[in-house]
């Protein structure tokens, strides 16, 4: 409960002491992605998981980001400006990294058009804001069976760190996508999606 609040500046329910109680384990949390845009997916299943373990039997994350050094590093307020100054100098290559596989010119086209229209500011909070480090310090905690799916090419998360998130939680596998790039659940669904619902439906 603290954590969610913590990470959302919300608190998780209002009322008295025994509704609050009761609230927290009889009704449904609302995802901190509500209440934060641009929250990490990945940070949001994870503050799920261990805020209430029982309600989840497993957890699928496709291509997940945190940092797993212990210290935190500020963001450079040069490239925050940079962002602000010049943001398709950032989405277009960005979007270039995202896609590595073939023939991926017309998802890139696409995703570069969709990036334009959202605003520097959700990536300039998020680096101000949220703690990177935070999730790898629960990793430990979540322990429902766990999938993470990554593509083995990722150019902006390199599959190391994929690597090095399965070997911090308990119970979880690591699936590479061959020749993937960081969003394999996009540009190669055919690959992706039957291993989810294999997962997820324990089939």
């Amino acid at each position: 409960v603290i954590l969610y609040e913590l990470t959302t500046g919300r608190r998780l329910f209002s009322g008295s002491e025994i509704d609050v109680m009761t609230a927290i384990v009889e009704r449904d949390v609302t995802p901190p992605s509500v209440w934060v845009p641009g929250f990490p997916a990945e940070l949001e299943r994870i503050l799920l998981a261990v805020d209430d373990p029982t309600r989840f039997d497993r957890l699928a994350v496709v291509a997940p980001y945190m940092r797993l050094e212990a210290e935190q590093v500020p963001p450079d307020p040069e490239w925050l400006e940079g962002l602000r100054t010049d943001w398709p100098g950032f989405i277009v290559p960005f979007m270039h990294s995202v896609f590595t596989e073939q023939h991926s010119v017309e998802v890139i086209a696409v995703m570069i058009g969709i990036g334009l229209e959202a605003t520097p500011e959700v990536i300039v909070t998020q680096e101000l804001e949220l703690d990177w480090q935070g999730p790898a310090r629960l990793l430990g905690r979540v322990t429902c069976p766990t999938l993470v799916v990554h593509g083995e090419a990722d150019a902006a998360v390199p599959a190391e760190l994929a690597e090095g998130i399965v070997a911090a939680l308990p119970n979880a596998r690591l699936e590479l996508i061959p020749a993937g790039g960081h969003r394999p659940d996009i540009r190669t669904p055919e690959l992706v999606n039957p291993l989810l619902l294999d997962f997820l439906l324990d089939l």
